[in-house]
């Protein structure tokens, strides 16, 4: 059987010889005919065997042929589609450098604007926080307006003002609104709990105190101030 190989037709399509590929499909039947036949030649499967790995070996080279073909018809393709590549990786650097500088000064002036903001709520507030204590990151963003910022940050400093008047430092306000995300109403039930179980009865104690005391008046106003205590005089 002849070399399998790519031809080009008059309509420049590339395919293989119509020769070749027809002989090889007469070959094809022929063998087909002589296995149904009983032919000796394929009487074992040793035989059987080759005529299918023969068979295989020829597809596996017509594959090859068109790999080897695309790769020189493409090569110079290929080449320029690495040289534009090349153009947008430079492209995209400009660009990333450009939007870097244009953030830059975005945030410069957003910071600008948070600051004065800061100082001018500050003046309406007889404590002193910084502006890392009551900012949110979320005040940078595009999305976010001047408006919007500034009735956030009133709500803050409101919500230290409300929590120092029960008797909380400044620094104990900031920690437990920034730790609760600013949820004034969650901070004060937390206070309020904590200040509940301050005041709720002691427990009684499991131990017997002996005092050896003879006056019992004595006794009396040692422990006049405990709440919880059993008072049993003996004599």
């Amino acid at each position: 059987m002849n070399e399998m190989t790519l031809v080009k037709t008059n309509d420049d399509i590339v395919v293989f010889d119509d020769r070749v590929i027809d002989s090889f499909i007469q070959n094809i039947h022929e063998t087909i005919h002589a296995i149904e036949s009983g032919d000796d030649r394929y009487a074992d499967r040793k035989s059987l065997m080759s005529i299918r790995a023969s068979a295989n070996k020829i597809t596996a080279e017509m594959k090859t042929h068109i790999k080897t073909y695309e790769a020189t018809l493409f090569a110079e393709a290929r080449a320029q589609i690495k040289m534009i590549e090349a153009e947008l990786d430079s492209l995209g650097a400009a660009v990333k450098k450009r939007m870097a500088e244009i953030d830059a000064v975005y945030n410069a002036e957003k910071t600008a604007l948070i600051e004065l903001a800061f100082k001018q709520t500050m003046t309406y507030y007889d404590f002193d926080v910084e502006l890392n204590d009551v900012s949110d990151v979320r005040w940078w963003n595009r999305s976010t307006s001047e408006k919007a910022i500034r009735e956030q940050l009133v709500a803050r400093l409101d919500a230290i003002q409300v929590v120092m008047n029960v008797g909380l430092s400044t620094e104990e306000a900031v920690d437990l609104l920034s730790t609760d995300k600013w949820d004034l109403a969650r901070v004060m039930k937390k206070i309020q709990k904590t200040a509940d179980d301050l005041e709720s009865p002691e427990q009684t104690l499991s131990a017997v105190v002996t005092l050896p005391i003879s006056d019992k008046s004595v006794l009396d106003s040692l422990v006049s101030s405990r709440r919880g205590w059993l008072i049993e005089w003996k004599e």
